[in-house]
Order: structure tokens, then sequence, then C-alpha cells
């Protein structure tokens, strides 16, 4: 059975190598490794010529102009281009521990699953700074996922190809992809299992899209926006009231940060669909329009102080 490893890489030359490092040290050895360049212009070219010739496994090929540059579409290229039956999508600047591949396959034949998932911990110049563990209930996996009670990423979770075929992810996303091909995919209510073991490791780094999003981009914001607005959508009735606070919230924690960036239309645009959905009456609306405003007013004011303190 043949593990698909589908990595998109943009300018990602200098730590790529410690990646596909990781993939070779795999004991399972029935993969390949697929790498997707979204257009890089540092030396990734000369890199992945040179891994491509150490090892045959391993698979370059540039984005074609079909898909929409990004992550995203370097993913579904990737997708198309892979042979195996199980598909792993991971990160060019994150590591897989030696025995991932070997346990995952392991627990998904022998569970008979459609998806298996990991643990994860996450390094800083290969220092383990975090250890995340889950309290999986296979019942309420979709909704622990949502409220954030369970961390699950794309790279802890080997899929069944056959059970995401249909499956897409969005390139018009520039954040929560991940939140968004999960998501869809939970939905299905897949056959899961579970592997209590930390088995892939997370870079922290300065240049994640995360980057971009504290510092106000719009087009990333509204990506992260849109997604959990599909979800409040669907699935707010499927929650107890105190669950469908916690999700309400997490929107608005979102659309708040238009008021930060001082996009007004867009800010009343998103929240107007709270109204319009029936999930927030008149006075509820006007309640946190009003707190939300109080917040963004006392933020502003620290920060125009901090800078003329700076002066």
């Amino acid at each position: 059975m043949i593990v698909s490893i589908i990595i998109p890489t943009y300018n990602r030359a200098h730590m790529i190598g410690e990646t596909l490092d990781s993939v070779l040290a795999q004991n399972y050895q029935n993969w390949e490794c697929i790498v997707v360049d979204d257009g890089s212009s540092d030396n990734t070219d000369a890199v992945m010529k040179e891994y491509t010739k150490k090892d045959t496994r391993f698979k370059y090929y540039h984005r074609t102009k079909e898909y929409l540059s990004g992550g995203n579409g370097a993913r579904n290229y990737g997708f198309k281009k892979s042979k195996g039956e199980y598909i792993k999508w991971f990160d060019s600047d994150d590591l897989m521990h030696p025995d991932l591949l070997k346990m995952q396959i392991n627990n998904i034949t022998t569970s008979k699953s459609d998806i298996t998932m990991c643990e994860f911990s996450t390094f800083n110049q290969k220092k383990i700074v975090n250890r995340f563990q889950n309290k999986i209930d296979e019942d309420r996996i979709l909704q622990d996922f949502i409220l954030k009670k369970i961390k699950i990423n794309l790279p802890v979770i080997l899929f069944g190809k056959n059970f995401i075929k249909d499956i897409k992810f969005d390139e018009t996303l520039r954040k929560s992809q991940d939140l968004d091909f999960i998501y869809k995919v939970l939905k299905l209510k897949p056959k899961s299992s579970f592997l209590k073991l930390s088995l892939c490791s997370f870079r922290l780094h300065s240049d994640r899209i995360s980057s971009l999003y504290r510092n106000f981009d719009q087009k990333t914001l509204i990506s992260s926006i849109n997604v959990k607005k599909t979800i409040l959508f669907n699935e707010y009735e499927v929650f107890n009231e105190y669950e469908k606070k916690e999700i309400l919230n997490q929107y608005l924690s979102e659309v708040k940060s238009l008021l930060y960036g001082l996009k007004f239309s867009l800010f009343f645009k998103y929240l107007n669909y709270l109204r319009d959905r029936s999930i927030l009456n008149t006075r509820q609306y006007y309640i946190i329009v009003l707190k939300l405003n109080i917040l963004v007013v006392r933020e502003l004011t620290l920060r125009n102080l901090k800078k003329l303190y700076r002066l």
C-alpha cells in the first residue's frame, strides 16, 4: 500500500531539506513524496534536484496554471498526481517521527478506518515547545473540533484516498484552509482511529501565514471569517445553548478584527448576517455592536498612546 505524501512549498529551500530527511527516515518504505512548487524564487529547484536524484520516490512538480496560486492550488495539483491508496498532507517546514507512516498505516488498516490521527508537538530551533494531547470522543469529534476542544491539523491525519477523493481544497482561501478541509471531511462522518502518540512536529516561526493575520491582511482575514461563517450557519442548531455562545464568539472575534483594520462596512456586512439568519435578535445585535466598538476604541486609543510615548 502506497502512501502519497503531498508537500506544497514556496521559498522554503532553507527548511525543506529537514522535512524531506524526516521522510527518508521513515521506517515504512512504501511511499511517494510529491513536492509541488508554488512559484519559489529561491534555490528550491536545486535542492529538489538533489533529493529526486537521491531517491526516485521523491517527485517534484511546479503548479500548473489551471490551479490558483497558493498552497491550496498546489495541494489539489499534488492530489491529482498522487498514486497512493493513502494520502498524507504535510508542510515544507515540519517534521515526521520515523514511525509516523508505519504506525498510521498499521492503525488505519487493522481498524479498517477511513482516517487515522496522531498527536503532535511544536518546536522552535529543534527544541520542543509544547506537546498536544486530545481526548477524543468519536461520537462528538466534529463538534469538539469546531469548539476547539481538540486540536487536529492536516499533517496529523492519514486519509484513505477513496474517502476524500471528492473533497478539494478551496483555492480562494488564504487562511483557515486546514479548518475548512477537515470540517468537510468530518461532516462525512468517517470511521476514525487514533494514536495517543506525538508523531508530528510543527515548526514555530514568524513567516507563517498567521503573521499576516496578526498584522491585518484583509484577504487573509476575510478567508478566515468566511470559513467560520459557513461552519456557524451550518452547525449552529446542533449545539446546546452554551456551545452556541462559544461558536458565535469564535465568529465574532474574527469579525471584530475588521474594526481594528477600520473596515467598517465589511464589519457590518458580516455582523448583519447574524441578524439575517435570526442567530441574533435586534437587541442582541446592538448590544454586541456596542461592546465590540468599546473594545476597539480602547485598543486603538492604547495604540495611539504607545506611538506618542515612543515619539
